[in-house]
């Protein structure tokens, strides 16, 4: 994720060309890992909102600008310990790269999957789609 902007050139720039040509409004929706939102809460991020240091995102703005929509999946901050961070300067990257526990997978399946569907097909309908492409 935190190196998928460069990815993202080719085949978005021949989504936009078919654009031009076919006449409909593309929309690019990047699906990312939230700490700031409690594990399994899913939140839709306007568009051409700033990155807020979020790594992946920033290299996605960096190679194609901020038109898409963002929807963001929380992880919460579960590896916060008191005096951990200044012991260990990887833990939030240790964190966000770790496999889920089974209930918290559980969780993010069986609620955070239907709500992010739930909410592209609103998106189909022109939902949060605030600066059409």
């Amino acid at each position: 994720m935190n190196l998928s902007g460069k990815n993202l050139v080719q085949p978005w720039s021949k989504i936009l060309e078919l654009k031009l040509k076919e006449n409909f409004n593309p929309v690019l929706i990047v699906l990312h890992d939230e700490l700031d939102l409690e594990l399994g809460k899913v939140k839709v991020r306007k568009q051409n909102s700033s990155h807020r240091g979020h790594n992946g995102l920033r290299d996605i703005q960096k190679y194609i600008g901020k038109g898409y929509s963002a929807i963001q999946i929380g992880i919460g901050r579960n590896y916060q310990k008191e005096g951990e961070r200044n012991r260990n300067p990887n833990i939030v990257a240790d964190y966000v790269l770790s496999k889920f526990k089974l209930d918290e997978k559980d969780l993010i399946d069986e609620i955070s999957v239907e709500k992010v569907s739930d909410i592209i097909q609103e998106m189909e309908n022109g939902k949060y789609i605030f600066d059409k492409q």
